[in-house]
Parts: C-alpha cells; sequence; structure tokens
C-alpha cells in the first residue's frame, strides 16, 4: 500500500468497527488491484501443479530481497488458495490450468492414449511451459509429426504463462525428436511498406528475436503513419476530432490504449459532447460522422484484429505509458518465466502489434510533455520524418525518460532540466 493511503488508513483499521472506504478511489484502486494480483498468482500456481507449501519453499530459494514482501502474500494468498481448491472438492469442479496438469497426468499413467500421427499448433509463440509439457509427454508416448505457426515478435503474453523461449529455441527443444525447419512468411497485404519497414525496424531493435524481412507486393508510394502532438489533454483531444473529421464517413477506425484508463482522454475531454462513448463495449460514436466505425481497446485485446485507421493514444512516458513501468509482484515472478535481458522486450513487442493493427493510416497521439522512449526511438532513428510539427522534449540519457525545464527555488532566475521519471531517475543537467 502506498505510504498516502497507509497513513490515512492504518489507525483506523486497527479499530472493530472498520469499514472499508468504498468511496475512496485511490484505495479502491489499490484493492482491485490486490484482488487482481491474487487471482493472477493462484491462475498460475495451478498452472505449474504448486501449492502454498511449495510457493513457501519456491520463495526461501529464489526471493532475494523480496523473500518478506513474498511471505506476507502468500499468508494473504494462502486461505484464498485453500478455499479455492476446497469448491472443487466440494462441488466437482476443474479450472482450465488444472484441466492441463491433469491432461499431462493422464498421458503419463497411461489413462489416455493417443492416436495422433500429426499435430498442428496454432499461435505457437504464446505456448506455456504446461502446454509444452503436454505436447511433450503425447510424443514420449507415441512420436507424430509436429508443425507450429507462430511469430516471435507477436509474443505478448507473459502475464499469462507464454515462453518466448520455446520458439526461438525450438530447434533445441525439439532436437531429439529430429530436424527441424523453419519456413518464413515475408509476404503480406495486410498493411502499407512505410508501415511494414518502420515497424520491422523498430520491433527488431531487440537483436534475440528471428530477422525477417516483410514485403508487400504493392509499389505504390505511401504515408501510414503520422505523428500528431499536445502538451495537455485537452490539445491532444483536439488533434484527434481534427483528424477524425478529415478521414472518410464510413472509415473503421480503432483508438488504442496501452491499459482501458487510456479511454479517459477522450471522456474527460468529451466536453461539448461531440462522441457518444460507451465505456463497456468500447463503441464510440462520433456525432458529427454517425456512420464511421469506431471503437477503442487495449493494445492486448486488439491482436488479430484491423481497421482502416489507427490512433494509438498513449505514447507517453511514466508507470502507465507505453512502455509501462509498473514493477512486478515478486511473487507473481517467481512463477512466470524468466524477464528477457532486452529492456521493455515484451512491451516492444506490443508497441509493434499496436503500430500494425491498421490497414491505411496510423496516427500517434504523443504526449509532448512527456513523451514514451518510444517516440524519441522513432524520431532518432526510424521515421523521424512523421514528427513534422511535433516536437520531442530533451530526453534523459540516464532512463530515457523526457527531460523537463525547471526552476531553481533559490534563484528563479536559474534554470535547469530534470528528469520527469523523478523520484526513482535523479539526472538533471543546467539549461543553456
Amino acid at each position: 500500500m502506498s505510504q498516502q493511503l497507509l497513513d490515512k488508513y492504518s489507525a483506523a483499521a486497527r479499530l472493530e468497527n472498520f469499514q472499508l472506504p468504498t468511496d475512496d478511489y485511490a484505495f479502491n484502486q489499490y484493492r482491485q488491484n490486490l484482488i487482481d494480483t491474487t487471482q493472477t498468482i493462484i491462475q498460475h500456481m495451478r498452472s505449474n501443479n504448486i501449492d502454498t507449501t511449495g510457493m513457501q519453499a519456491l520463495n526461501e530459494r529464489y526471493g532475494g530481497k523480496n523473500i518478506g514482501r513474498n511471505r506476507e502474500m502468500l499468508q494473504l494468498i494462502e486461505p484464498l488458495y485453500r478455499a479455492y481448491i476446497q469448491n472443487f472438492a466440494t462441488n466437482n469442479g476443474i479450472d482450465f490450468p488444472g484441466m492441463i496438469v491433469d491432461a499431462i497426468s493422464c498421458v503419463n499413467n497411461g489413462s489416455y492414449r493417443h492416436p495422433y500421427k500429426y499435430v498442428l499448433i496454432d499461435e505457437y509463440q504464446d505456448m506455456s511451459r504446461p502446454r509444452y509439457e503436454l505436447i511433450r509427454a503425447l510424443r514420449l508416448q507415441h512420436d507424430f509429426s509436429l508443425f507450429c505457426v507462430g511469430d516471435d515478435w507477436q509474443s505478448i503474453y507473459r502475464f499469462a504463462g507464454s515462453d518466448l523461449h520455446l520458439i526461438l529455441d525450438f530447434d533445441r527443444i525439439w532436437r531429439a525428436w529430429g530436424p527441424t525447419r523453419m519456413f518464413q512468411i515475408t509476404t503480406t497485404r495486410r498493411f502499407r511498406q512505410s508501415l511494414i519497414d518502420a515497424s520491422g525496424a523498430f520491433v527488431m531493435r531487440d537483436a534475440n528475436l528471428y530477422v525477417k524481412h516483410l514485403h508487400n507486393p504493392s509499389d505504390k508510394k505511401d504515408y501510414s503513419l503520422k505523428a500528431l502532438g499536445g502538451h495537455t489533454e485537452e490539445e491532444r483531444f483536439n488533434v484527434i476530432v481534427e483528424q477524425l473529421r478529415k478521414l472518410p464517413k464510413t472509415a473503421s477506425v480503432l483508438l488504442l490504449g496501452r491499459y482501458r484508463s487510456d479511454i479517459n482522454l477522450m471522456i474527460r475531454c468529451n466536453q461539448d459532447g461531440l462522441f457518444s462513448i460507451d465505456q463497456s463495449t468500447g463503441n464510440i460514436r462520433f456525432l458529427e460522422k454517425p456512420d464511421m466505425d469506431i471503437r477503442f481497446m487495449t493494445a492486448h485485446a486488439s491482436k488479430g484484429l484491423q481497421r482502416d485507421f489507427v490512433f494509438l493514444l498513449c505514447c507517453s512516458g511514466g508507470l502507465k505509458g507505453f512502455p509501462s513501468t509498473i514493477p512486478e509482484e515478486p511473487l507473481l515472478g517467481l512463477l512466470l518465466p524468466e524477464v528477457e535481458r532486452c529492456p521493455h522486450a515484451e512491451e516492444r513487442r506490443l508497441f509493434y502489434v499496436a503500430m500494425t493493427r491498421c490497414k491505411k493510416k496510423l496516427f500517434f497521439i504523443v504526449d509532448q510533455t512527456r513523451p514514451s522512449r518510444f517516440m524519441y526511438e522513432l524520431h532518432s532513428k526510424i521515421c523521424p520524418n512523421i514528427f513534422r510539427g511535433v516536437k520531442l522534449p530533451p530526453q534523459c540519457p540516464n532512463c530515457g525518460e523526457a527531460l523537463s525545464l525547471r526552476h531553481n527555488r533559490n534563484d528563479p532566475n536559474r534554470s535547469f532540466y530534470g528528469c520527469t521519471g523523478f523520484p526513482n531517475c535523479r539526472y538533471t543537467q543546467q539549461a543553456k
């Protein structure tokens, strides 16, 4: 719990008649996050076939500096986990992670004998270790030809257990069954060449991924990317409205966020009622162009979908920016595949997925006060021409966040640049 919430409620929480403060937004955010994290941890415990005793042993061995925090989380989780398991026993129930574990057991003890000569796995980049163990158990029982379809550039579900190394190390992992071959699909008609070039150059800055060079058969010159900027939410809202007015009245449009809360940009600035917004479905109606198909969703939810035009709303830095820098719960980290060495590796792939949802044109909605470090990368190394009219502030050489011009408290005439990542980054430099 944040120190601010702790100071506010720690004394009252010790009283017998304490009631949860249901009208406190910050508290409710913390509470919901704690519930979601606990549910996720329990699901991964089930996937890995490990109970709270096993988790305690895992923590004592690998918890490191987070051993104390992990012990507290396990104290919280233990009664919930017991109740969860008891519920299955009482109702003769099952959950999806348990189905995978039980299926592996059925194959290993011979109660299931498979008849397959050929097995095809789709979306192989999302393969988790338990699912890999199921396929491996089937092959140990009776061999078959294995064909897998996947794209390492679109591996974005580590939080759900997917292990990128299962596709990157495919040859080594399956070598015992004989030689492997890789076929690359390099032709795409889903989006235009300028977007293919920019998104490919961006994602391939992670040298651990497979090198692929995609192309579109069309030789038409195109301009598929454009940066639109604003220093305030209102300015960014206005450039979106201005651009929507220029698009065909029956165009299909996707507004993409890193988090569901990114739709707040549209909600908070919609003072003049230009839009009718359904938060539950993400459907948005632009009253000036009622036939325009507009939808908001997160980058994760958009995978596999496409629209004519895409607006990437969250091109800002900070905790809930893109890349997100919200720290992972340490206890959950003990259950998930190892974090990759390349900084923000999965966020980079998620950004690539977001970039490639459009058929015709992609608009980056840039926070010019605190731009995403990915914006600096596109601006300096990949496609600087799309930033005409959108000036970025200096970038912190220490952490990659934006620098902000500040004035010395003791001498208002003296100014300096300070990192917007403060207090995590304390870099400063004198203003010229």
